[in-house]
């Protein structure tokens, strides 16, 4: 190796990484969220400092949870020692929760989609060769997201925590807790910043004995004792067809209603009446309201004179087991009769 080309190692330096802290104002939370009517002081960002991009955009076509979007508000706008979970079966909006809230107080946010083969070098970031700008390279500490914002201030999103591995669970402990963390490569001390807020998703508790999430795994006490906690659950049958007329307006009210009511049996089969899992031989597979939109984007891209099945079938229900296949036709009958080679179109317009 050539001297011009040699690998050498520099310390990280301020003007690597984004430097400035992010700046937080005080507003009325009617002010940033008049749907929510909370009558509440929030804190919002005034300037996110260089970290724009991590603004995440607003979902479109969500239906917010009022309470749960309250609680959230007030947890990030007071001190807190406690990260927070979203905790909830799939396709209950917690990922969206938080991307509504941040975008609309225009948090950067720092997102990890954890899996159990993860390393602390997510949190921690690690060394790459750069240009020198002279035609050589250096070695330098590029620093994560995630620590940028727990210095600087912002969102930490850690999504799916409850597939965190031994090694990163092990590592998450002083993030969570709000604790000093120092950057192995470089030596840094790390404090976290005031603004900074850390956030988690899960399907479970973390204790392991979900037949239905098999890749949740049992987490140890002294994590899972960390953290507050929101459970959110699928919206009510009015307000879930409220939010498909409005992003499914050439659809006929009947017809979405009707898949309401099949999304709603299908989930009393997975967990039970009151959806606390007491049922025997539960469906395995719960009929989200992201399934439902699965479904009806589908059905607009097939058109109205394509087999209405197929839009299920290409959606979610060739996914299924097939004694999950035979729950779901089942309900399907219940709820909209014989559907073998029933077009859309013919299937709306029999549906009052």
């Amino acid at each position: 190796m050539s001297a011009s080309t040699m690998a050498v190692v520099t310390p990280i330096t301020q003007s690597q990484n984004h430097h400035s802290d992010v700046v937080m104002k005080v507003l009325a939370a009617d002010a940033v969220f008049p749907e929510l009517g909370a009558q509440f002081a929030i804190s919002t960002c005034e300037n996110a400092s260089g970290a724009d991009a991590w603004i995440p955009r607003e979902p479109a076509g969500y239906f917010v949870p009022n309470m749960a979007a309250k609680k959230m508000l007030l947890w990030s706008s007071t001190p807190s020692r406690q990260a927070l979970l979203l905790k909830g079966e799939t396709g209950t909006g917690k990922t969206e929760l938080v991307h509504y809230l941040a975008s609309r107080l225009r948090i950067p946010l720092a997102s990890l989609e954890i899996n159990p083969h993860m390393t602390p070098e997510v949190i921690d970031g690690s060394m790459r060769l750069v240009s020198d700008g002279a035609g050589g390279v250096i070695t330098r500490h590029q620093m994560s997201e995630v620590a940028m914002r727990y210095k600087h201030g912002g969102w930490i999103l850690l999504d799916e925590v409850d597939k965190v591995g031994d090694e990163l669970q092990s590592r998450l402990h002083a993030v969570i807790d709000g604790k000093p963390i120092t950057i192995p490569d470089t030596g840094e001390v790390i404090y976290k910043h005031p603004a900074c807020r850390v956030i988690g998703t899960a399907n479970t508790v973390g204790d392991g004995t979900s037949e239905r999430y098999l890749t949740s795994r049992g987490l140890d006490e002294a994590f899972r004792s960390r953290w507050a906690v929101i459970e959110l659950q699928y919206l009510s049958p009015s307000d879930e067809l409220n939010m498909l007329m409005g992003n499914y307006p050439k659809l006929k009210k009947g017809f979405l209603s009707a898949l309401v009511a099949v999304a709603n049996s299908a989930r009393d089969a997975a967990l039970g009446p009151k959806r606390d899992g007491d049922v025997s031989s539960p469906m395995m597979s719960v009929m989200s309201t992201r399934v439902l939109r699965n479904i009806l984007d589908n059905t607009m891209m097939f058109g109205a004179g394509t087999v209405w099945m197929e839009a299920v079938n290409f959606a979610y229900r060739d996914m299924l087991t097939t004694t999950d296949k035979y729950t779901l036709d089942g309900i399907l009958q219940r709820h909209l009769g014989d559907l073998d080679g029933v077009t859309t179109k013919e299937l709306m317009a029999k549906i009052k």
